[in-house]
């Protein structure tokens, strides 16, 4: 059975939900979902100013199942019993290296599935990108996972455009997919940061540039790597 036709009747209704609310509230613009690896470990890295990001990208990505991230303290609650549950979720304890979460992903990316995470590792107050933790570097460099980057913008101005009766337009837009290599010449730590700057550089691209935030300086400046063939 293929993971696609293996996903819950709860895990589709809320892909379905989610789908029908964006359209009926906003002006989606979604491109490049269609270079989304359907197969094979894969990280959806994406920037985080809201709640709405993971929703966004549960219900219009083409890779069915998707796995989440989720604060431990959400755990128990109703809105993890009725929606983050259905999701794969692996809980992690926020502000601090959670090695146990960190364990249970690694080894469920081996198996093969997707996970979305915001390398951030937590959101932007002022909507620009932040400085990435090494934890989505960790866990593709150990599982060879590929990494899609994605940007979100727009979706922040949802509540305060429907108080006007207006629908915001927001934008999904999904980058090339690809790999990470370490360079011999580099420690092992010198490896990590390297690759999270690539990490956030990719969805920096995506974003406009008032919204590069800490990676603005870099988009434009010579790449540090190479796009390695993806084998």
């Amino acid at each position: 059975m293929s993971e696609q036709n293996s996903v819950s009747f709860v895990y589709r209704l809320l892909r379905g939900t989610f789908r029908l609310l964006f359209r009926l509230l906003t002006r989606l613009d979604v491109r490049g979902m269609e270079q989304t690896p359907l197969d094979g470990p894969l990280l959806m890295t994406a920037n985080h100013t809201s709640l709405l990001e993971g929703p966004l990208v549960f219900a219009y990505t083409p890779r069915v199942p998707v796995s989440v991230l989720a604060k431990k303290e959400w755990e128990g609650t109703p809105i993890a019993t009725f929606v983050i549950d259905h999701l794969n979720p692996v809980y992690v304890n926020r502000g601090e290296m959670d090695r146990k979460a960190l364990t249970v992903m690694l080894r469920r990316l081996k198996g093969g599935e997707a996970f979305g995470i915001a390398p951030e590792g937590t959101r932007s107050e002022s909507g620009s990108l932040m400085q990435g933790k090494e934890g989505a570097a960790y866990l593709a460099t150990r599982s060879n996972a590929q990494l899609l980057p994605i940007a979100v913008w727009g979706h922040t101005e949802l509540f305060s455009s429907l108080k006007r009766f207006r629908r915001p337009t927001v934008h999904l837009h999904v980058g090339e997919p690809y790999r990470l290599v370490d360079d011999p010449d580099l420690s092992r730590q010198e490896n990590l940061a390297a690759h999270t700057e690539r990490i956030m550089v990719e969805i920096a691209r995506l974003l406009p540039p008032e919204l590069r935030g800490d990676y603005a300086h870099a988009v434009e400046g010579p790449a540090r790597w190479q796009r390695p063939a993806l084998n």
